[in-house]
């Protein structure tokens, strides 16, 4: 499914791209499959859906780099720029 979403993705068909990323996070969640779910719905616009989906894994892992980086980039795009700034500076 993974593969699939990103050929989807390469493709241009970003709906269909997110379905069947979102049905592999279900499936089977992990920090990665989170960070992409989050990169893909933030290059739709759907910033809230971002945050509240990488949040939990960033509080599980704050010293991720990728998990830490989706993260802050979900606050930033949500218009918590502060607080995504702090986040990236506690990380170094």
């Amino acid at each position: 499914l993974v593969l699939k979403a990103k050929l989807a993705q390469h493709l241009g068909q970003h709906q269909e791209a997110a379905m069947l990323l979102q049905k592999a996070y279900q499936a089977a969640p992990t920090a990665e499959r989170a960070v992409q779910l989050c990169q893909l719905q933030l290059a739709q616009g759907q910033t809230l859906e971002a945050v509240r989906l990488i949040r939990p894994w960033y509080r599980q892992q704050p010293d991720s780099m990728p998990v830490t980086l989706a993260y802050a980039l979900a606050l930033r795009d949500d218009g918590h720029m502060r607080e995504a700034v702090d986040k990236l500076t506690d990380l170094m």
